[in-house]
């Protein structure tokens, strides 16, 4: 590396500045979800990509092997002796004294910090990209980075400087003889980040095109002279994926942190990271009380999430299953206190985007109010976006009076604890601090920064009921409610379509690989269907779209979308939930939707995903309409979970139904959701199937199945490409369920 000029916009530094003392620990990695003494952090493993664990590292670290860079910097830094456990177990960070709530713990300067202009900070709703990063700065030898991207001609975004930078810390630091500083080793001992994105087509394009222009800049940098190593495109892939592995919180400035991306992950978490421009700091502060010797967590998501939403981003962004306290009385259904949603317009009180019927004064969420609120949004989004494009071109005053309508109106439509009203109030704050002096009102900032605690109050008291909730799992089942989880068991027999069977028909997928598709059973020389019922729009259509380009005529129904994202000639898209009961304009039985399906000769075919509203759908139609669909294509929701959904009663009549005219004659898991333990039995918590009318088959058509709920290769999709599908061979779906 050779001297140029000198910067203070780009930082790489090892200091690790701790105000007080905290202690390195390895944490247990491992522990089914189903183990009452599992932690927090269940790891996954990618099938094409290798292994990857979250905060968690090599395995054959022993109680006698020297520590790691890290964790000599932390040790070092802390004057703390590290624990050291055996092989497997993860590290992490935990007190050796008591904390209280709101008192910082420690800081550290991180090892990259990007930051921007003096502008960036004050405009609203600024993507990454905006910032105008210049140099970097490596161990006193600054190399300046602006005329690279300059003369580079691409557009450099700062993660793509983050890697850069990582880079030629990592090289620059290197001995002779091949031994690393530890400066470079840090570096390396970085989390190995999300390898899984190498086997995923999306994020794989990602990565390689930030690799390209990273080897653009290398190129550039050694053309003038200032760097004399090449690196390989695996060693920028590397590179990037240790930055996304270290990411443990998100900020308006991109940083690498040192020591402190050995903090572990908790929805539920007892402290914050908080980037300090001014000082150039990471700030760990208390958010509850810690005793000694616990463990610290961090939230690596945005804690207002809805638990679906937090699993969905950390097992795909980060590539684990996060089974903390409050994911699990989440799931459970136990206490969901929700904080995002809607203002119910009869009692104000938090109505989540898909109840069609406020729980609090069980008024009835109307077409009418959905579009009220929908538009208000829309308006509000409008107002914010204006607001954005002002506050860029330095019209602060103005932006701010857009962002007063915009609060205003989104006050009326959501409830004090919505994360888009915390958006919405942390951009007037950014515009507020940017305006010229005497252009608002001097305590307007004071106002919007007592109302953003506020919030942060509710919903942190939101976060702690759920994760008290977890305090009921650990009671007992009854007799009673263990009788009905058997029944339900037993109406999961999978069975196998017999040889008679398969000389008249075949199973096939209809729609695409992973959610969205459905395997069903075709008869050679019969339609498949000439009629469906369709409940749950996403944002594929394609199975109704198959089979209404062959002839079928689609009856769709969703009462959280306004329409669907594809159209047809034979698709019809009616605005109403699929329940026990009908409210015109609003939901309706399966039942009332038969009757309302064009009448048209032949085999009608039912589909519906309506999370957890299909068990008290299904029970409530008689029999004789259940039989009028000849197949019957399902996603089942919260099978091991008594209270959602419905508990094992209501779950168990609701199978046994089925099973007096179909046979579950395909299953697959949805390995977005859990494994759990049901009456000694495990089974996916989400589960597609397939029941096929009795009628289309023989007596002898269909064998109970020995093969139980194994993948196979042709029919079924891994719904999170990257996990492991479920292989449960024994009962309920390969074998008879014990009698108890």
């Amino acid at each position: 590396t050779h001297i140029l000029d000198h910067s203070h916009v780009f930082w790489l530094c090892l200091v690790s500045e701790m105000t007080h003392p905290l202690e390195l620990d390895h944490c247990h990695a491992w522990g089914a979800g189903r183990a009452a003494g599992h932690r927090y952090c269940q790891e996954v493993q990618s099938r094409n990509a290798g292994s990857w664990q979250r905060r968690r590292y090599r395995r054959g670290v022993s109680s006698h092997s020297s520590l790691r860079p890290l964790s000599e910097l932390a040790s070092a830094a802390l004057n703390l002796d590290p624990i050291v456990r055996t092989c497997g177990l993860r590290r992490g960070l935990k007190t050796r004294r008591p904390f209280a709530a709101g008192q910082e713990i420690a800081r550290e300067f991180p090892l990259v910090i990007s930051s921007g202009d003096s502008s960036s900070s004050t405009a609203i709703a600024l993507p990454a990209a905006a910032h105008a990063l210049r140099d970097i700065v490596l161990a006193d030898v600054p190399l300046n980075v602006r005329s690279l991207f300059e003369s580079s001609g691409v557009s450099i975004s700062p993660e793509a400087l983050l890697v850069f930078s990582l880079l030629v810390l990592r090289w620059s630091g290197l001995r002779q003889g091949g031994k690393s500083s530890p400066r470079s080793a840090c570096v390396s001992d970085l989390p190995e980040g999300p390898r899984h994105w190498l086997a995923l087509s999306e994020t794989k394009r990602s990565l390689f095109e930030r690799c390209a222009t990273v080897q653009r800049l290398m190129s550039e940098a050694r053309l003038r002279g200032l760097l004399a190593f090449e690196v390989s495109d695996e060693e920028v892939l590397d590179a990037d994926l240790h930055r996304i592995g270290s990411t443990i919180c998100s900020s308006d400035a991109p940083f690498v942190p040192a020591a402190f991306a050995l903090l572990n992950h908790s929805c539920s978490p007892n402290a914050t990271l908080q980037w300090s421009a001014s000082q150039g700091h990471v700030i760990l502060s208390c958010l509850e009380p810690i005793a000694v010797g616990e463990e610290i967590f961090v939230s690596y998501v945005c804690e207002q999430d809805h638990v679906l939403s937090r699993r969905y981003y950390l097992l795909q962004q980060q590539g684990f299953r996060c089974l903390c306290k409050r994911c699990q009385s989440n799931f459970c259904g136990v206490v969901e206190a929700p904080v995002n949603g809607w203002r119910c317009e009869s009692c104000s009180a938090c109505l989540p985007d898909d109840l069609f019927q406020c729980s609090s004064c069980s008024s009835s969420v109307t077409l009418a109010m959905r579009g009220r609120r929908e538009e208000g949004h829309a308006t509000v989004m409008q107002l914010a976006s204006r607001a954005s494009t002002l506050a860029r071109s330095q019209q602060f005053t103005s932006a701010a009076q857009l962002l007063a309508r915009a609060l205003e109106s989104l006050r009326s439509l959501r409830p004090p604890t919505d994360v888009w009203l915390s958006k919405l109030l942390t951009s007037m704050r950014n515009v507020l601090l940017a305006a010229p002096p005497g252009s608002v009102a001097p305590d307007a900032v004071k106002a919007i920064d007592a109302e953003l605690e506020r919030q942060r109050a509710a919903y942190r008291a939101a976060v702690a009921a759920e994760a008290a909730g977890a305090a009921f799992l650990g009671v007992a089942q009854s007799e009673e409610a263990l009788s009905w989880s058997v029944r339900m068991l037993r109406a999961l027999r999978l069975h196998d379509p017999s040889e008679i069977a398969l000389r008249r028909g075949h199973k096939r997928r209809v729609g695409p690989r992973g959610d969205g598709g459905y395997v069903v059973w075709d008869e050679e020389g019969s339609p498949l269907c000439n009629a469906l019922l369709s409940y749950g729009v996403d944002t594929n259509v394609d199975f109704e779209l198959e089979l209404a380009c062959a002839g079928a005529k689609v009856l769709m129904f969703d009462h959280t979308v306004r329409g669907p994202p594809q159209g047809h000639p034979n698709i019809t898209f009616r605005r109403e939930a699929l329940a026990d009961r009908t409210v015109e304009g609003i939901c309706g039985t399966l039942a009332a939707h038969l009757a309302a399906l064009p009448l048209v000769p032949g085999p009608i075919m039912l589909k519906a995903d309506v999370e957890g509203a299909e068990f008290a759908a299904i029970l409530s139609t008689p029999s004789e309409d259940l039989a009028k669909f000849s197949q019957i294509c399902l996603e089942l929701h919260w099978l091991g979970r008594p209270s959602r959904g419905g508990d094992f009663r209501i779950k168990a009549l609701a199978l046994e139904r089925l099973s007096e005219n179909f046979v579950l004659l395909h299953a697959h898991g949805n390995n977005y959701g859990d494994a759990v333990e049901v009456a000694g039995c495990t089974v996916p918590d989400v589960l597609e199937v397939l029941f096929v009318s009795r009628s289309l088959l023989d007596p002898e058509g269909f064998v109970p199945s020995s093969r139980g709920l194994v993948p196979d290769a042709v029919l079924d999709s891994s719904n999170c490409l990257f996990v492991p599908d479920f292989e449960l061979r024994g009962p309920p779906f390969g074998a008879d369920v014990p009698a108890r």
